[in-house]
């Protein structure tokens, strides 16, 4: 399963892996321990009010999702990233 998500996060967390992965868990719904990686799609800051945050969206990979995003996009050839090899 793949889920995308955009989460905002404070410099602490996101520094800090275990509690980066910890949150991204809670927020996609997907257990700790079934998170295969995480892909970080786009990331800003957003310093409009005083507690800073970054801004982030990503790509969540569970169980055989690794497979499942190379067998779509050979499909689809509509993104350009790929962890396939050829």
């Amino acid at each position: 399963m793949i889920k995308t998500i955009e989460i905002a996060v404070s410099p602490e967390i996101a520094g800090n892996p275990e509690e980066f992965k910890r949150l991204v868990s809670q927020r996609s719904g997907i257990k700790r321990s079934e998170i295969n990686h995480i892909n970080i799609l786009k990331r800003s800051i957003d310093g409009r009010s005083k507690q800073v945050k970054f801004r982030i969206r990503l790509e969540v990979f569970a169980r055989n999702s690794m497979f499942e995003k190379d067998f779509f996009m050979l499909i689809t050839k509509k993104r350009i990233k790929t962890h396939a090899k050829f």
